[in-house]
């Protein structure tokens, strides 16, 4: 949402106002920042004393782990992948965009997002010896990863252009044929 509305055509194509684009760039920043405070939150668990990586005591727990991390890998594999075309688009065509730093930036909390929720689902599993605690955990940290789509989901379609289907964003330019 926040990287299109830096492009120009979509600009142009869904007349959006300056304070539309940075308004859809604050609201990234609002939905990567409360992402980043909950990753801080289980880091801070992560670094307590009593934590500890533990080998699965059962095949139960072993086969719920990887059933678990599998899934969580799954679902944010889509995420990651959106993050780094985004942000190849932005590096490839940079004229596009009224701002390709911010489009960047969207781009990468975007990816980040995706690999830190991964990250602490693989690292948090580990410490758990229950398969059914397992798969509790699993469904919080899932949400985690979630949170930009909560938000989307959460915005009122009437008024907001930035709501507006667009047409999708097409590579004119690739890396291998700029001449160097």
């Amino acid at each position: 949402m926040a990287f299109k509305a830096f492009n120009y055509q979509v600009i142009h194509d869904v007349e959006l106002e300056q304070k539309d684009i940075y308004g859809a760039f604050q609201a990234s920043l609002m939905v990567f920042g409360f992402q980043i405070l909950m990753f801080t939150f289980i880091i801070s668990n992560i670094q307590g004393v009593d934590f500890r990586v533990i080998l699965p005591s059962s095949l139960s727990v072993l086969g719920a782990r990887f059933i678990c991390t599998i899934l969580m890998h799954l679902q944010v594999e889509g995420d990651i992948g959106q993050g780094i075309r985004m942000m190849k688009y932005v590096t490839n065509q940079p004229f596009d965009f009224i701002n390709p730093g911010c489009a960047f930036f969207v781009a990468l909390m975007q990816t980040l997002g995706g690999l830190m929720a991964e990250i602490a689902c693989i690292i948090f599993l580990g410490s758990i010896d229950n398969p059914m605690l397992v798969i509790i955990s699993f469904v919080g940290l899932a949400s985690l990863s979630k949170v930009d789509d909560i938000y989307f989901s959460a915005l009122p379609s009437s008024g907001n252009k930035i709501l507006k289907a667009t047409m999708p964003l097409i590579v004119k330019i690739h890396l291998r044929d700029w001449e160097m």
